[in-house]
């Protein structure tokens, strides 16, 4: 971006003036320094790690589209040589290619395969990525052309284009990279551009309404220029390109047409619009549906998973022998039994814990990061709503900054949305994957039990784990964020509660705490009932797949009703801890619910009661109570979260506890 017509004088903040917050947040100074240091933060930070996973994940060679020239280079036009094909080349025979897209020569092989000996044509010219770096370059040579002549120039007319110059190199190699590994569509790059165009095209907006074109009309014209260029930029990072010219993996018959959706689409699930289309007109069929990905088929997830877990069951073997040999040197064979049974109790879950997320570590913190995105434009509501508050309460600020200030809430609650439903959709994913890989592994473990596992594991044991306890545990991924993230949410509402309210806030600070043993003991509590009600259920799964086994027997003798009495008991234990559980639970919920009332009517009755001064205005009132409406959904996502991970806990130790069971002898 070219340099701002005038240097910021002072600090960005300054906390002695007595203008209001908004005047600061937007003026001319911070919304340069913002649109000239945001956008290369944002690329070189997550640039490196783009350019690592696109590296790893090749997906084949694109060819130079047109979209791709508009966006870099446009090649001369080229032609195929009129004998291009099978029929005409034949076995052995060179075909000369010179298309825009790759130059070189094509090759029959004796048995009448295609080889090709491919070389990038040479002929390009700069059109878009280079414009951008000659005019940066432009305003550095100015800059220093100037300091040469001996003109005064302030040091941000020298750095702020070298920092966009360096930056903007590195986004043509990234669209070059991007090229060569098959990505049609970048969301890294999307992000960049938006933020090169958003926050300059806004200062660049303030800087013409002031006026001073004829007193550097270099800057301004090399200003408008690069907003252009980088506008244009953004509108093509809105497209998606051709599919790669080599794909790595074979065509499908009806695929997924996310893989050559923009990303826009992808954002917006724009790409899924088609089918619901044709749902809404007429039933569907299989013949509607789309090829299922390699990525998201049973053979491929379950061998991964089951890779993973072998190496860490065999790791984790490997340490308990060598703690065991160590144990019987220094205390004895009978010492070293007893610790190794009891390594072998303690480290069931970990090489399977270990497996999932060597496996689905990136899926998972992917979804993390959405949600922490997400969060934090949560958060940014009460701020601007603030700031809207100050433009109200004051006539002398412009009307321009109020539009703004609604226009940046309306986007920050959508973009909340955005974000919150790429989390949801990420962990869906996973979810599905997950599920997948656990039940392939749980069926393959069946077929490999010895006789001494089938005796101890009856098959009702198979069926639980894989029907209740897979389930279990699948449905707390989506939980597993609510253990620490409210947490941090009731942090930022306290301190903008003090923020607001002053020394009140302390009051839903001891309500808040007042609750928590409570609801310690209520999770200690339904810890136990939810193991209870499992070992229920393993009983009276295993009583009806004897009776079942031996109902000729149980017909013969007129068993019917003791045994029916039997399994109705053990129904009784069962549905007893369920309900136990579930009382437990809604206590949980009721309190946290409450919570929320009594902090809010704590908090306003401490505040207006301690002092006369302290008056409920329009911006306390407001925010605070946007404030606790984000607290409400921190405590009573909470409970759900706590609810889950237990019950998940108590299910996956017996999935571990069930893949770990002695196997045939191969």
């Amino acid at each position: 971006m070219a340099a701002p017509a005038e240097p910021c004088a002072g600090p960005v903040w300054n906390q002695t003036e007595p203008a209001p917050a908004a005047a600061h947040l937007l003026s001319l100074c911070f919304l340069k320094t913002a649109g000239v240091w945001v956008p290369p933060m944002y690329l070189w930070v997550l640039g490196p790690i783009h350019l690592l996973y696109i590296h790893r994940h090749d997906k084949g060679y694109l060819q130079m589209s047109a979209l791709f020239k508009a966006k870099m280079v446009a090649a001369a036009p080229g032609s195929l040589s009129p004998d291009y094909g099978r029929g005409v080349g034949g076995a052995g025979r060179d075909l000369k290619l010179d298309t825009p897209s790759i130059k070189g020569h094509i090759r029959w092989g004796q048995e009448g395969n295609l080889l090709i000996k491919q070389k990038e044509t040479p002929e390009t010219t700069e059109v878009l990525g280079f414009a951008l770096i000659v005019l940066c370059t432009s305003s550095v040579s100015v800059t220093l052309w100037r300091i040469h002549r001996g003109m005064a120039q302030a040091l941000e007319f020298l750095i702020y284009p070298t920092v966009w110059l360096t930056t903007m190199s590195f986004a043509v190699f990234l669209i070059h990279f991007e090229r060569k590994k098959g990505v049609q569509a970048s969301g890294v790059l999307f992000g960049y551009w938006l933020l090169c165009f958003l926050f300059p095209a806004i200062s660049a907006a303030q800087q013409a309404s002031q006026g001073d074109f004829q007193g550097d009309p270099f800057r301004h014209l090399s200003t408008y220029l690069c907003l252009s260029l980088v506008g244009a930029q953004f509108a093509l990072s809105c497209l998606a390109d051709q599919p790669p010219f080599f794909p790595k993996e074979p065509p499908q018959s009806n695929p997924c047409p996310k893989a050559g959706a923009s990303f826009p689409s992808k954002a917006m699930f724009w790409w899924v619009s088609g089918l619901v289309w044709r749902g809404y007109q007429r039933p569907l069929g299989l013949n509607d549906l789309w090829s299922l990905g390699r990525e998201n088929s049973s053979e491929e997830l379950v061998s991964q998973l089951e890779k993973e877990w072998t190496r860490n069951r065999s790791a984790a073997q490997r340490c308990t022998e060598a703690a065991r040999f160590k144990r019987k040197g220094s205390h004895g064979v009978e010492a070293s039994e007893t610790e190794v049974l009891l390594q072998q109790q303690g480290d069931k879950r970990g090489p399977l814990l270990r497996a999932i997320w060597q496996v689905y570590r990136s899926a998972f913190l992917l979804g993390t990061l959405s949600l922490i995105i997400s969060d934090v434009f949560r958060f940014t509501v009460p701020k601007l709503l603030s700031l809207f508050l100050e433009f109200i309460a004051d006539p002398a600020i412009p009307a321009w900054k109020g539009y703004l200030l609604a226009v940046l809430m309306f986007l920050s609650a959508c973009l909340q949305t955005l974000f919150e439903q790429q989390h949801m959709y990420r962990l869906k994913v996973l979810q599905m994957r997950l599920r997948t890989a656990l039940i392939g592994l749980v069926y393959r473990k069946v077929l490999a039990l010895s006789s001494s596992s089938r005796k101890a594991s009856a098959v009702g044991d198979a069926v639980n784990v894989a029907s209740v306890d897979v389930q279990r545990v699948i449905e707390s991924i989506t939980f597993l964020n609510g253990l620490w993230l409210p947490l941090i949410w009731i942090v930022i509402c306290f301190v903008y509660l003090w923020q607001l309210l002053g020394p009140s806030a302390l009051t839903a600070i001891a309500v808040f705490l007042s609750l928590l043993p409570l609801n310690f003991f209520i999770t200690k509590k339904r810890n136990h009932h939810q193991e209870e009600q499992m070992r229920q259920k393993d009983s009276r799964a295993r009583l009806t797949s004897s009776i079942l086994r031996n109902v000729r027997t149980v017909k013969y003798h007129g068993w019917e009703g003791a045994f029916l009495d039997r399994v109705l008991r053990i129904r009784g234990h069962e549905l007893g801890a369920l309900r136990t559980s579930s009382l437990l639970f809604s206590v949980s919920l009721v309190s946290f619910q409450v919570s929320t009332f009594l902090v809010a009517l704590v908090v306003f009755a401490v505040h207006t009661l301690v002092a006369e001064e302290n008056a409920m205005d329009a911006e306390k009132a407001f925010v605070t109570l946007t404030v606790l409406n984000i607290l409400n959904k921190a405590q009573a996502f909470l409970p759900f979260s706590i609810h889950s991970v237990v019950q998940a806990r108590v299910s996956f130790d017996r999935l571990a506890a069930f893949l770990c069971l002695e196997e045939v002898d191969p």
